[in-house]
C-alpha cells in the first residue's frame, strides 16, 4: 500500500506537472495564433495604406505638373506682357514727339502768318487809299500763301508719321 500512496503521490505531481505543462502550451499557442492573426492583418492595414499613398502620389505627380505648365504659361504670358508693355511705350514716345513737333509748329509756324493776316486785315479796313489797299491785300495773299504751305507741311508730316504707325 505504501508503494501505492508513493506512486499516487508522485503521480499528482506529474499530473500537475503536466497540467500546467499542457495549459502553457495551450496559451502559448493562442497567444501564437493571436499573433499571426494581428500580424496578418498589420500586412492587410499596411498594404492598403501603401496603395492608398501610391494613388495619393500618382495624383500629386500630375497636379505638379500641372502646375509646372501653368506656371510656364504665365511665364511666357509675362514676358509677352513685358514685349507689348515695351512696345506700346516706344509708340506712345512716338506719339509724344508727334506732338510736340505739331505744337511746335502750330505755336510758331502757323501763329506767324495769322498775325500777319489779322494785322493786314485790320490795316485794310482803315486804309482809304486804294493803291495802299491793293499793296495790304497782295501782302494778304501771301501771308495766306505761306500759311496754306505751312498747313500743308503740317498734314504731309502728320500724314507720313501716320504711315510710320502702321
Amino acid at each position: 500500500l505504501e508503494d501505492y500512496i508513493n506512486m499516487i503521490s508522485t503521480f499528482k505531481f506529474e499530473m500537475i506537472s503536466s497540467a500546467l505543462v499542457s495549459s502553457l502550451y495551450l496559451v502559448q499557442a493562442n497567444v501564437s495564433a493571436t499573433l499571426k492573426k494581428t500580424n496578418e492583418n498589420l500586412e492587410l492595414i499596411v498594404d492598403s495604406r501603401t496603395k492608398e499613398l501610391k494613388v495619393a502620389n500618382a495624383q500629386l505627380k500630375v497636379l505638379n505638373q500641372k502646375l509646372t505648365s501653368s506656371n510656364e504659361d504665365i511665364i511666357a504670358l509675362n514676358e509677352n506682357l513685358e514685349k507689348i508693355v515695351d512696345s506700346r511705350t516706344a509708340k506712345i514716345k512716338v506719339q509724344l514727339n508727334q506732338l510736340e513737333k505739331y505744337a511746335y509748329m502750330n505755336s510758331h509756324e502757323v501763329r506767324a502768318p495769322v498775325a500777319r493776316i489779322l494785322g493786314l486785315m485790320n490795316l485794310i479796313r482803315m486804309e482809304q487809299n486804294e493803291l495802299l489797299k491793293q499793296d495790304l491785300l497782295e501782302k494778304l495773299n501771301n501771308s495766306t500763301l505761306e500759311l496754306d504751305a505751312v498747313i500743308k507741311k503740317m498734314n504731309l508730316l502728320l500724314e507720313a508719321e501716320s504711315f510710320n504707325d502702321l
